[in-house]
C-alpha cells in the first residue's frame, strides 16, 4: 500500500487489519515516499474493509489526531466522545488501539474527505485564501489539503 512509503504494506487477517503508518486511529500516516494520490487510494481501499475491522496501527497518535480534528470540527460528537474517552485511557496507561473500521470512519476526518463539514471547516479556516474553494474541492483534495495541515500541527 504505497503512500507513507513506497513499499508500505498491509497484512488483513480477518478481523485484523495490521495497517503500520498508513492509517491511524483518527488519522492517517505523513507521507514520505509516496504521493497523496497513492496514499489516498490506500485509505479508500481500507474505507472498504468490513465494518467490524479492527485497525492495528503501529503507532499510538489517537489524542493528538483527535484534537486535529477537534479544531476542524470543534461541535462533532463522536470526535468529542471519542476524545474524552482517548484521554481518560491514556491518563490510565491504556492503549486506545485497535479501533474498529466503525468508528474511524465516524472520527478519522482522513476517511470523511467527502463530507461538507469538513469542506466548510476548511473555507472558515481560511483555505480558499489558497485559492481552493473547499465546498467544490474533491475528496482527493481535501484529503491533500487535511494531511498538509495535519504535516503542520
Amino acid at each position: 500500500m504505497p503512500g507513507h512509503t513506497s513499499g508500505h504494506l498491509l497484512y488483513y487477517e480477518k478481523p485484523y487489519l495490521f495497517c503500520g503508518d498508513t492509517l491511524f486511529s483518527g488519522g492517517c500516516g505523513k507521507i514520505f515516499e509516496g504521493t497523496t494520490q497513492q496514499m489516498f487510494r490506500s485509505i479508500l481501499l481500507i474505507k472498504s474493509f468490513p465494518q467490524n475491522t479492527l485497525i492495528c496501527c503501529a503507532h499510538e497518535y489517537t489524542v493528538k489526531n483527535l484534537k486535529f480534528a477537534k479544531l476542524l470540527l470543534p461541535n462533532d460528537n463522536h470526535i468529542k466522545r471519542y476524545l474524552d474517552h482517548s484521554q481518560k485511557r491514556v491518563s490510565k496507561f491504556l492503549p486506545t488501539v485497535p479501533s474498529t473500521l466503525e468508528v474511524e470512519k465516524k472520527i478519522n476526518i482522513f476517511l470523511r474527505c467527502g463530507d461538507e463539514n469538513i469542506r466548510r471547516s476548511l473555507k472558515k479556516v481560511g483555505i480558499e485564501w489558497r485559492g481552493i474553494d473547499s465546498l467544490k474541492t474533491g475528496e482527493h483534495e481535501t484529503f491533500s489539503i487535511l494531511r498538509k495541515m495535519r504535516d503542520r500541527f
